[in-house]
């Protein structure tokens, strides 16, 4: 027989809300699963949401410090950005 190995997954690009989900094969009872994604969620907090807002919101370098804006990915710094997207875009919006 064919033997589904692997994991399943779904995207759903919103124009309000993105969202990834999965269900794993190798399970006996199959259930999907929310993928969380990292994002701002206020002014220097990163969290997993189980959602990513589609908002970008773009600030001057008066209103927040590029520091509490980095992101755990960015690892080096790089040319000063001046937008952010998701939670923390949709709440400063």
């Amino acid at each position: 027989g064919l033997k589904v190995m692997g994991k399943v997954i779904g995207i759903d690009l919103g124009t309000t809300n993105s969202c990834v989900a999965y269900i794993d094969t190798h399970e006996e009872r199959l259930q999907i699963k929310s993928f969380r994604i990292p994002q701002l969620n206020m002014n220097g907090v990163v969290e997993d949401l189980s959602t990513l807002p589609s908002f970008c919101y773009t600030y001057s370098p008066q209103e927040f410090s590029s520091q509490s804006l980095k992101l755990p990915w960015e690892l080096q710094p790089k040319q000063q950005k001046d937008f952010f997207v998701g939670e923390f875009a949709k709440k400063q919006g």
